[in-house]
């Protein structure tokens, strides 16, 4: 009898615990995607947050996320609000934007495609997905 209250309660509890993260997960908003350049992956650039399209030399770099050996970002806890998505390749690893030295590309910005205004992202009531960055400049 106590065996099968202890699986109960454990039963019990994975269940809740499930629950409880679910539902903290649905109280922050992530934005997520992948960072390429020329059909290359781009590892460790960092990824942030602007609310305007206008990177600026000195920018600080320290508020968002980092690409993964795939090239793959997650930004957690993002408010709800509009944002423009950059990625910077922070060439000399000081955590801010040095222009003429750091790459960096926008959301929504494909040269090639002719394509050549970020896109603002609205992040509301879900997380928001596949907001890659395909093209990066210095």
């Amino acid at each position: 009898m106590k065996l099968l209250s202890l699986i109960s309660l454990l039963l019990l509890l994975s269940f809740s615990h499930c629950n409880v993260k679910d539902q903290i997960d649905e109280l922050f908003l992530d934005i997520s995607g992948n960072v390429s350049d020329d059909g290359q992956v781009v590892e460790g650039a960092l990824i942030v947050l602007l609310d305007s399209p206008t990177l600026t030399d000195g920018v600080s770099l320290s508020n968002g996320s980092v690409t993964g050996a795939n090239g793959n970002y997650t930004i957690l806890r993002v408010k709800e609000g509009n944002y423009y998505v950059v990625a910077v390749d922070d060439v000399n690893n000081n955590f801010e934007f040095d222009q003429g030295v750091d790459r960096f590309g926008f959301h929504g910005v494909d040269p090639n495609q002719l394509d050549l205004l970020p896109t603002l992202v609205n992040v509301s009531a879900e997380d928001v997905e596949n907001i890659d960055i395909t093209y990066l400049i210095n």
